[in-house]
């Protein structure tokens, strides 16, 4: 029987190193030889994980299958194709039936059988149950972390992190005080790229700089710039934050309610000495219609005072 074999990691270490695609290689070679399978190909994947099937070795050795090249698609575990249920189904529906058989080499898995196919539903569950479980007790962790106050996630440029705190650092803070001020003699975010990496400044990463890099720069520093702005000290030595100043207007205020605006036209109505226009027979005070007993007029339509 013709066999095509799968091998797949997802590191780039891992890929490097070669170790891990070395072993799944060896144990199905050793499989192969055991039961008789004539291994006409080994297809790798490397660095590619298993959340989606769209890998360049997966299709390649599944359109192989379809077309009728093999008859046995040899694994080391089933979590090398996928752990997803779903992709799953898919996958035995498309491919692995009566006709074309899914080896597993570590779960001894045939599924040119029921019973086969049987225990792969099994085992597919319940690589789905670990993978989210393994997610649920991930956001915990993180979130007990950030309730401590440690930061969470890779820092971004202009920052690091001491002693599990997001502190500033100062070549990088360096580097964005260039940046803006190259932006702000006029060059592009290409220009700006091109010079910060023929300089040999470093990114984040220690990459090359590109245009979205310098943008998102860019971007981050004008949001650190207008929260700076926005906070204004309060008596007692708190702090609120207000909007800040755009085109002369001022601090946020928000509008009055309702009940607020009806309990000014009760004061109004009843000839409140404080507001000019609040005559006897005024109800609103806005002196806008000459109509008896609308908003801003007498009882007999004249209008009343500002």
């Amino acid at each position: 029987m013709k066999a095509i074999g799968y091998t797949r990691v997802s590191t780039q270490e891992q890929a490097a190193e070669g170790y891990s695609l070395a072993a799944q290689e060896q144990k199905i070679r050793a499989y192969a030889d055991l039961y008789g399978l004539e291994l006409i190909d080994l297809v790798a994947d490397a660095d590619a994980s298993a959340k989606t099937l769209d890998r360049p070795g997966l299709q390649s050795s599944l359109a192989r299958l379809d077309a009728g090249e093999a008859e046995a698609h040899v694994i080391l575990k089933l979590d090398r194709l996928t752990r997803n249920v779903a992709d799953w189904n898919d996958l035995i529906e498309r491919y692995f039936g009566k006709l074309v058989g899914l080896m597993s080499v570590s779960d001894q898995i045939d599924t040119r059988t029921a019973a086969g196919r049987l225990v792969l539903n099994v085992l597919v569950s319940v690589a789905q149950w670990e993978r989210e479980a393994i997610g649920e007790r991930t956001a915990a962790a993180l979130a007990e972390k950030k309730r401590q106050g440690e930061h969470v996630g890779r820092p971004g440029f202009g920052f690091e992190i001491r002693e599990g705190r997001l502190v500033q650092n100062d070549s990088e803070t360096a580097i964005v005080d260039r940046i803006l001020a190259l932006r702000a003699a006029g060059l592009t975010l290409q220009a700006i790229a091109d010079r910060l990496t023929a300089e040999g400044v470093p990114t984040k990463r220690g990459g090359k700089w590109a245009p979205a890099i310098v943008a998102n720069l860019l971007a981050r520093a004008g949001r650190w710039a207008l929260a700076g702005r926005a906070r204004r000290a309060r008596p007692g030595g708190r702090r609120r934050r207000v909007r800040p100043r755009l085109g002369g207007r001022g601090p946020f205020r928000p509008r009055p309610g309702r009940a607020v605006l009806r309990r000014k036209r009760e004061r109004g109505s009843r000839g409140d000495p404080g507001n000019p226009a609040a005559a006897p027979g005024c109800r609103g005070g806005a002196g806008l219609c000459g109509r008896p007993g609308a908003r801003g007029t007498s009882r007999r339509g004249g209008r009343v005072g500002r």
